[in-house]
């Protein structure tokens, strides 16, 4: 997971903003519109990829951009992926599809993530030598 003094991922984003308030779950549930449990659950880590309404609420309610809340779900994952010596991973857009995120404002921030994380998860990788041409015999 994320080593001290890295950026942290959703949950821990969430919950630090939320104490930097003095805000009990309950409180930021009741802002957010959604269930103390949920919050409880964004903080843990089990809910990873919350909804476009939810980013939009929890982003007003703890002043934090939107673009900061979904960045944090790409270092997640890429943090995952280091933990578990994961050599090659491919992102779907996330939170752009059911949840309803730009995908004009979401790309930028995709982009932002991996390339600040890439050289923490593995070097840059060669150019291939393009094959020769294909014989028809």
């Amino acid at each position: 997971m994320a080593a001290a003094g890295e950026r942290a991922p959703l949950g821990r984003t969430v919950r630090t903003a939320r104490e930097q308030l003095d805000l009990t779950q309950a409180e930021l549930a009741e802002r957010v519109g959604v269930s103390r449990a949920a919050i409880a659950e964004i903080e843990a880590g089990r809910i990873r990829q919350p909804r476009a309404a939810v980013f939009a609420r929890l982003s007003a309610a703890l002043g934090i951009p939107a673009a900061v809340l979904l960045a944090s779900c790409y270092r997640e994952a890429l943090d995952l992926c280091r933990a578990h010596e994961i050599g090659s991973v491919a992102f779907p857009s996330i939170s752009t599809g059911v949840y309803g995120y730009p995908v004009a404002e979401a790309a930028p921030v995709a982009l932002g993530a991996v390339e600040h994380a890439r050289p923490r998860v593995a070097p840059p990788l060669a150019p291939r030598r393009a094959a020769g041409p294909i014989s028809s015999s």
